[in-house]
């Protein structure tokens, strides 16, 4: 995630950019114990406990992937610079000026 931001954003916001994406990569990490803790706390059988907590994290693992692929698909629809090689990153930026 992080060496995409200076593709994305102008120069001027670059570090407001990063600012973001690590509030929002903070986000599982102070949520996902939480959540995981209420269904433990809250399911009574063992086996259950665990198999809702490892549905929670197939879940947020296809959440994960599914905005993956969001990403891709609009680098794609763009100038494709997210998936290029370094050297067809280097005529893209050249392109652009």
């Amino acid at each position: 995630m992080w060496p995409i931001i200076p593709y994305l954003v102008d120069k001027k916001v670059l570090g407001t950019a990063y600012g973001i994406a690590l509030c929002f990569q903070s986000i599982g990490p102070i949520f996902g114990p939480i959540i995981v803790g209420r269904i433990l706390d809250t399911t009574p059988d063992i086996i259950s406990k665990y198999y809702r907590v490892n549905l929670f994290l197939a879940a947020a693992a296809v959440i994960a992937i599914i905005f993956n692929v969001i990403l891709m698909v609009a680098d794609k629809r763009s100038d494709g610079i997210l998936m290029a090689s370094n050297e067809d990153q280097k005529k893209i930026e050249n392109n652009k000026t």
